[in-house]
């Protein structure tokens, strides 16, 4: 089909290196190598080596004609990412890959629409622990250098807390903070794109720090929690690992919300703690009252003396 696309002088500029030739290539001989070489040089130095990739995407040579000219017409390739006939197998000989997929989710989220629904977001994951979960592990980002400005409104002031929330809180055990929101590059980019970057960094600081501290938001365990209300951007999950558990609430809406989750906790009557605020919050656990401001988000976890 791209061989067509090209003698006929509609390949877009760009998809040139697409163009079929004779035989099958992969990367997957020069990837196998690079993982040997990784491992002998981790045991030659004693210490930790990363070897990451930004998709494990085998070839374009395995992709469906369909998939193919929905890359060439969209920009944004989130159904491709998503597509269960992507040969996803490079994948084993990576430590971990970058989570475009889930970034071009958390927009889709933002824009409020079917995505943005607390039982449609946590369906997410299910789809991915079998597409490139299943072969590695993901890092979740919000945006970073590559691709940024159709991302940029993820981290405004008002809804960052929100977003990076959701981020630090997905499963997983990698975060991946990108290019310029952190110190020293984060005050000239809040300058060109309107972050505020001493917020940027005091809610990374926060939730990575609470993301060590508890082992079930870095498990794979994920649940929707919200009972009601149904509505856009108003997303609730339950997070756990053994004995250990927690309820996440975002609120991406200008507007309060009263929400009711049910949680993992026991009891008639439990007192709850946010780990943001520190607002202690009581009521029973499997219809939770909690009130949502405007751009707010909660972390709820048994209060202990």
């Amino acid at each position: 089909m791209l061989r067509d696309l090209k003698e006929k002088g509609e390949l877009p500029s760009g998809f040139e290196c697409l163009t079929p030739v004779n035989g099958y290539y992969s990367p997957e001989p020069l990837v196998r190598a690079m993982r040997a070489k990784i491992d002998e040089l981790k045991r030659e130095l004693g210490r930790d080596l990363i070897f990451a990739s930004e998709h494990i995407l085998k070839t374009w040579q395995d992709l469906p004609d369909d998939l193919i000219m929905m890359r060439i017409k969209k920009r944004d390739p989130y159904d491709i990412l998503m597509d269960p006939r992507m040969n996803r197998s490079l994948g084993k000989y990576f430590d971990w890959i970058w989570g475009y997929s889930y970034r071009m989710f958390l927009k889709r989220v933002y824009s409020g629409g079917n995505s943005s629904y607390s039982e449609n977001y946590v369906k997410y994951f299910e789809l991915e622990r079998n597409l490139d979960a299943k072969y590695t592990e993901i890092a979740r980002f919000v945006t970073m250098l590559n691709d940024m400005m159709p991302y940029v409104e993820l981290l405004k002031p008002e809804v960052a807390g929100c977003y990076i929330t959701l981020t630090v809180t997905a499963p997983g055990r990698i975060v991946w903070v990108g290019i310029y929101q952190l110190p020293p590059q984060n005050e000239k980019a809040g300058k060109i794109l309107g972050w505020n970057s001493n917020l940027l960094k005091n809610w990374y600081a926060r939730l990575i720090a609470l993301n060590k501290a508890y082992p079930a938001l870095q498990s794979d365990n994920i649940e929707n929690a919200l009972i009601k209300p149904n509505l856009p951007r108003l997303i609730a999950y339950n997070r756990w690992l053994g004995n250990q558990s927690l309820t996440v609430l975002v609120n991406a809406n200008e507007t309060p919300v009263t929400a009711y989750v049910k949680t993992r906790f026991e009891g008639e009557t439990i007192t709850l703690i946010d780990l943001i605020s520190a607002e202690k919050i009581q009521g029973d656990p499997k219809n939770l009252r909690v009130e949502m401001p405007p751009y707010s988000a909660r972390i709820l976890t048994i209060e202990t003396e």
